[in-house]
């Protein structure tokens, strides 16, 4: 089953500025679009939340993840953070 994706004005917000510093994002983005609407239980749980997150690695050792949410209908794209960024770079 495919499901809707939607996304937040934050998430695109932030995906708009980061990928300036970093252009394969969208890329990175767009392949987790593709897996997610199909396999949104395959992220990993937020704890103490109802999200999920999804690793996107655009750039050598540069780590982001997609926090998001999902039902039988849609999945929603709610924030993009970075989780490992390059040394020096905190």
């Amino acid at each position: 089953m495919i499901r809707a994706l939607r996304k937040n004005p934050e998430f695109l917000i932030q995906v708009h500025q980061t990928s300036q510093q970093v252009p394969r994002l969208l890329e990175a983005v767009a392949g987790a679009e593709w897996i997610l609407v199909r396999h949104p239980e395959w992220g990993m749980a937020v704890r103490g939340t109802r999200g999920r997150s999804w690793p996107v690695h655009p750039k050598e050792e540069i780590t982001f993840k997609i926090i998001y949410s999902f039902d039988d209908r849609e999945v929603v794209f709610r924030a993009l953070y970075t989780a490992v960024a390059p040394a020096g770079e905190d």
